[in-house]
């Protein structure tokens, strides 16, 4: 029997055979394999994080479900993003539900400190975004009421934006608790009205006035209108003056002819004098008058010089003052005016009736 093996080789091996590597593979198996079996408190701890974690993340149906607080780190290792049902975080923005007010929305500064927040409205059940200064205290506010309101450094209200119960547009300034200038649509046309601190009493508006022209008031301490400037009054604009119960006493206007005029009125009654246009020249006039009418005139006559006439207390006029056609100076008195028809003069010998004119000379000696 021929035992010599069926194969050989003529250069020696020094591999060990396969099978004497198999008992070395299950060995080192083996001694990667075998730990210590966990202890009583090692099986403890892993159920507890198992616990939480499944008491932080549920689902509900189809929808993922984490309770907060949940913080979610940068990679710098700062927080990014704090859900949490109240409180605020460092640096990062908090989400959070605030008792009575719902979830808000907070971004926060390094040192903690709320720069901006969007949740509900303090004042309405709108939602609201609000911003604060470095010193923590609110900067601004814009409101689902329809409102934007600006506070300043010192956490006073200065400046509102907002609409009014019927609709309408208006901007306020506040100083303390007055408001002391409005902007506004008022019966369909701008208005800005000015008040005083403290009373918030009006000291002049500026707006619309009669025939849709522009007016503009100032009133007096007792809120009475002091002046007031208008357009489109008969003729053009007026300028009125008035004492500080409201009365006019004063106006610079335009006549329904379109003339310039002064007028001075009397408290509660018309006016007492008038300066214009007008008169026998077409030039300048003034009237001083009572309650009985016009007692004087002052004008331009029809020869190009002045006029002077006054009227008497039953409307007549007795004396006038002028310049002839020879451009000598006159006057005569009246109520009758008896000068001579011919040449009016001053007689040398009082004549009686013949008395009540004087005429110039033009003769120099």
């Amino acid at each position: 029997m021929n035992d010599a093996p069926l194969h050989r080789s003529t250069r020696p091996s020094n591999r060990p055979s396969p099978w004497l590597m198999t008992p070395v593979l299950i060995a080192g198996t083996w001694l990667l394999s075998a730990q210590s079996p966990p202890s009583g408190a090692q099986l403890a701890a892993l159920e507890a994080r198992v616990a939480e974690l499944e008491a932080r993340i549920s689902k509900a149906g189809n929808v993922t479900q984490i309770k907060a607080p949940f913080i979610v780190i940068g990679q710098d290792g700062q927080a990014v993003l704090e859900v949490r049902d109240a409180g605020r975080g460092t640096g990062s923005v908090v989400v959070s539900r605030q008792p009575g007010i719902g979830g808000v929305l907070t971004t926060m500064d390094p040192a903690g400190k709320a720069m901006a927040e969007m949740g509900k409205s303090a004042t309405g059940g709108g939602g609201a975004i609000y911003t604060f200064n470095s010193g923590g205290k609110i900067a601004s506010q814009i409101s689902a009421d329809g409102s934007v309101a600006v506070w300043n450094a010192a956490g006073d209200n200065v400046a509102v934006m907002a609409s009014t119960k019927e609709g309408k547009g208006r901007f306020s300034v506040w100083d303390g608790q007055t408001r002391v200038v409005v902007i506004e649509d008022s019966a369909g046309a701008g208005n800005i009205s000015l008040s005083k601190n403290g009373d918030g009493q009006a000291i002049a508006r500026l707006g619309a006035g009669p025939g849709g022209s522009g007016r503009l008031t100032v009133m007096g301490p007792e809120g009475k209108i002091g002046a007031a400037v208008m357009g489109n009054i008969e003729g053009g604009g007026l300028v009125a003056v008035a004492t500080q119960s409201g009365t006019t006493v004063a106006e610079v206007g335009v006549s329904k002819e379109g003339r310039g005029r002064v007028q001075v009125f009397k408290p509660g009654g018309g006016a007492v004098a008038v300066m214009s246009q007008g008169g026998p020249g077409d030039g300048g006039i003034l009237q001083v008058a009572n309650a009985g009418g016009v007692k004087a005139t002052l004008a331009t006559a029809e020869g190009g010089g002045g006029l002077l006439q006054l009227i008497s207390t039953s409307g007549v006029p007795t004396v006038e003052a002028g310049t002839l056609a020879s451009g000598r100076g006159t006057v005569r008195v009246g109520p009758f005016f008896k000068c001579s028809p011919i040449t009016p003069s001053t007689p040398v010998i009082g004549i009686p009736g013949w008395t009540d004119c004087i005429v110039g000379s033009k003769d120099a000696k």
